[in-house]
């Protein structure tokens, strides 16, 4: 009886046991769970932002683009020859002209005193049959011969001078040599390239215009310019050319010729501001320049929808008026655009509220 009895508290006690283990896991279990589900909780965040809305702007209408060389000029040699000399380096700044470098021409010099040799022979013996001529000691078909081969040897002495001469290579225009394509040493190939020379005497300024604004330029126009990099400067320019074809944006490239100042110089790929005199008041769907995402060939803004939903739009750009930029493609007035906050815009994170920008 007692043994039985054992029996039955062990049994009791290990029932009991495992009954409180499986609770403990249990309430584990829940626990963890609970845990998770807290960590993929979206984390709230808050963002200024505006109303998209159509704006009127007088006196001007502005572009975004930038600097460019006038001119660019290759250069390259005429003739075959090892350079023997070079000065073409980058930065360079050279008139037109100057030389920039020498192929060998020893050879072309042994062939060039041959030449001046048989020249000064066949115009001695022309000078000396015509002579002979007068005095009735030589025929008219002598005389003839000798002057043909004289033409002759003078032709093929020019061309040996010309070869000679196209052994120094000099600089096709006053500029910067921008770039650098050959060393001492190398041989070259009539017609290979030694460098490239810029023109920045007077540059261009390169922007885009979307066809409603296009309509309203004509070559000639006076235009302001200024770079980013000169705060407060400004550049006057006039349009050199408008062309006729628009790209895959349905914008037309214009280009602005300025007359480069030396005290700010405007380099190339300088990021500038193009203003063209405006006919009267302009109208446009803008937003701040706070709101642009992206780089400047896909720039993109942050939209909210009625759900506090925030998604990322691409969108076309047109004039720039001074802090504020047109929209012309992808964005209806009204919409509320992010202008600050963007960087907290990610997957995962649900947006709390939005404080509207006045």
């Amino acid at each position: 009886m007692k043994k039985w009895l054992r029996v039955t508290i062990a049994i009791a006690f290990v029932g009991g046991l495992i009954l409180w283990i499986a609770f403990t896991l249990s309430g584990n279990q829940k626990k963890s769970a609970s845990e998770i589900v807290k960590e993929l909780e979206p984390v709230p965040f808050t963002v200024t932002a505006v109303y998209a809305r159509v704006k009127e702007f007088r006196d001007s209408i502005g572009f975004r683009g930038s600097i460019e060389p006038l001119e660019l000029f290759s250069i390259y040699s005429e003739t075959d020859g090892k350079v023997i000399f070079s000065r073409i380096e980058k930065g360079l700044l050279v008139s037109k002209g100057q030389l920039l470098a020498k192929l060998d021409n020893s050879i072309r010099s042994a062939g060039d005193s041959s030449n001046r040799v048989n020249f000064d022979k066949a115009k001695a013996d022309y000078e000396r049959l015509e002579s002979l001529y007068s005095l009735k000691n030589a025929s008219l078909i002598e005389v003839e011969n000798a002057r043909t081969q004289m033409l002759a040897a003078k032709q093929q002495l020019k061309l040996s001078r010309t070869q000679m001469s196209q052994s120094n290579i000099m600089a096709p225009a006053s500029g910067v040599i921008v770039e650098k394509k050959t060393n001492q040493g190398d041989y070259l190939q009539p017609g290979a390239v030694l460098g490239t020379i810029a023109v920045m005497s007077k540059v261009v300024a390169r922007v885009f215009v979307p066809e409603n604004a296009v309509v309203q330029l004509q070559r000639g126009q006076k235009a302001y310019i200024k770079a980013d990099v000169y705060a407060g400067k400004s550049f006057t320019g006039q349009v050199k050319n408008i062309v006729p074809l628009a790209t895959d944006a349905k914008t037309y490239p214009v280009e602005i010729e300025i007359t480069n100042n030396t005290t700010h110089p405007l380099l190339g790929s300088m990021s500038v501001t193009v203003n063209f005199e405006s006919k009267g008041v302009e109208k446009a769907l803008v937003i701040p320049r706070t709101a642009l995402t992206g780089d400047v060939n896909n720039p993109a803004i942050y939209v909210i929808d009625s759900a506090r939903n925030t998604r990322k739009v691409t969108i076309r750009t047109g004039r720039s008026f001074g802090q504020f930029i047109e929209v012309t493609q992808a964005l209806k007035e009204g919409e509320i655009v992010v202008v600050s906050g963007q960087q907290n815009i990610s997957p995962g994170k649900v947006l709390k509220d939005y404080v509207i920008q006045q």
